[in-house]
């Protein structure tokens, strides 16, 4: 299967709430997964380092400004759809963030405080 993430909370410079659960999460099911494919979605208009990551894990990025990606493509015109750019069979949002899926694929998002 794949699994496709959201991975853009781990673009924090430090780890703290969701970005550290999620880190940690990756960070455990790496060790125990190896039957799975992980694909991780980050998005940033300035240069990222992509090598947040194992190397088990590819990374899809695009560069379009943070806002103009949230507000105007994925509220507006719900693209780029991350479930099929990811080519995922499952979608994992560790966040409430924006984003557009296709409805094809199986999502999982994680509410944080209830």
């Amino acid at each position: 299967m794949k699994i496709g993430i959201d991975a853009r909370t781990l673009m924090d410079k430090h780890y703290s709430g969701v970005s550290g659960f999620t880190y940690s999460l990756l960070k455990e099911i790496l060790k125990i997964d190896d039957s799975n494919q992980c694909v991780a979605f980050l998005n940033s208009f300035k240069k990222i380092d992509a090598n947040l990551f194992d190397k088990k894990i590819k990374v899809v990025k695009t560069s379009y400004p943070n806002k103009f990606l949230n507000y105007i493509l994925f509220k507006f015109f719900k693209y780029p759809q991350i479930d099929k750019l990811l080519k995922s069979d499952i979608y994992f949002q560790p966040h409430i963030n924006f984003c557009a899926l296709s409805g094809k694929t199986h999502s999982v998002i994680v509410v944080h405080d209830l």
